[in-house]
């Protein structure tokens, strides 16, 4: 039986006289999750083990346990916080946390796109709980849709549950972070990563998360990766050489949320939202029928632009994977016609120069060497 078998196969174990191992509830590239039950004591609980390939590597013990810092530090409920951690007798680390009962987000947006109601709430709780972790000097830098869990409150309301700090960067009461992080290393998944994260793990910021909250939004409004691509070494080309993608070519029916993604996933962290409730704000008015103004006043303050419900007619209808689809607008959308002049509203908005051909095959050129060696680095690591 090999290493991974045995991880698997470990129902009914005792871990330190305490808790009982029920039935193999997930499995990710470092640990298996157990739903598990005190031996003395009510409920279920859910305990992740560090897969045994990996209890002898230093770097990686460090990371698991890293959870424990990093979730003890933020008090929101969006945040699943490991309420116990010790190591079983054969000094394999584990972790308790409560046992969660729905779905992970990545099993929902297998179903297709979502609509847009549901994608701007599974939306506003990850900014929520990410907002309490970067306030509380925790940044999570590996936001995927494995790591959010959807779960149902007593009224029947879905609400989002992030998981797995584990490569998150704690900053201490100093100033200063506590990094795990060894220059070079490429940390975090392919696809959900900010460009800066894939130019220096370390130097990833708050932006970072956000970052991968809109590519995360993008997929679900849509139901197509934001970066279509044959592999992750050309998915993270493109998004490096090629900036934010058009939400307008694959869906047209949000394409009043296309100066939204640009800003989200501008390239640059300077460009971006400054911070969570900022892009709230934004991801809230642009859902009900809102357009984002592409620049910010002096005062650093959003510009929002009034959008008249003619302006959203073309918007309503589109065709999505060939079959015709209506985006309704919520009950708190935008005014019925009529009911409301259009507003004069002083938008700036920020041209950039057009970028040259030479300038972009050179940029395609050094980024692919450079996103090669990490890819490169990222998979021998693996093995």
């Amino acid at each position: 039986m090999s290493a991974v078998d045995e991880d698997l196969a470990l129902a009914g174990a005792v871990l330190q006289q305490r808790w009982r191992l029920l039935q193999a509830v997930g499995a990710g590239g470092l640990g298996v999750v157990y739903e598990s039950a005190p031996l003395s004591g009510e409920g279920r609980f859910a305990i992740k083990l560090l897969r045994r390939e990996f209890c002898g590597t230093e770097t990686v013990v460090d990371r698991f346990l890293g959870e424990v810092e990093a979730s003890s530090r933020v008090d929101h409920p969006g945040v699943v916080r490991v309420v116990e951690h010790g190591r079983a007798e054969d000094g394999t680390p584990y972790l308790v946390m409560p046992l969660l009962e729905g779905e992970s987000l990545s099993t929902a947006m297998n179903r297709g796109r979502m609509p847009v109601q549901r994608a701007t709430a599974i939306g506003i709780g990850l900014l929520d709980a990410l907002g309490a972790a970067h306030a509380s000097g925790v940044v999570h830098r590996d936001l995927k849709p494995d790591n959010v869990f959807l779960v149902k409150d007593t009224s029947g309301t879905e609400q989002v549950r992030i998981l797995d700090f584990g490569l998150a960067k704690v900053v201490d009461v100093a100033g200063g972070p506590t990094r795990r992080t060894r220059t070079g290393v490429l940390l975090g998944t392919p696809g959900y990563m900010s460009p800066e994260q894939v130019r220096n793990a370390k130097e990833a910021g708050p932006q970072a998360d956000l970052w991968s909250v809109a590519i995360i939004l993008f997929e679900m409004l849509t139901g197509v990766r934001a970066y279509v691509a044959a592999n992750e070494f050309e998915r993270m080309t493109k998004m490096l050489v090629e900036g934010p993608p058009s939400i307008a070519n694959v869906a047209p029916q949000y394409a009043h949320w296309e100066t939204f993604f640009a800003r989200a996933l501008a390239c640059e962290v300077g460009q971006r939202f400054a911070d969570a409730v900022g892009m709230r704000a934004a991801l809230e008015h642009v859902a009900r029928g809102g357009r984002l103004a592409s620049a910010t006043d002096s005062g650093g303050t959003l510009l929002f632009a009034p959008v008249h419900p003619s302006d959203l007619s073309a918007h309503r209808t589109g065709v999505f994977g060939g079959v015709n689809t209506t985006v309704s607008p919520g009950a708190s959308g935008p005014p019925a016609a009529g009911s409301a002049e259009r507003a004069n509203v002083d938008v700036r908005v920020v041209q950039l120069p057009p970028r040259g051909f030479s300038l972009t095959i050179l940029l395609i050129v050094a980024s692919g060497a450079w996103v090669f060696g990490f890819v490169a680095g990222y998979l021998l690591g693996a093995r």
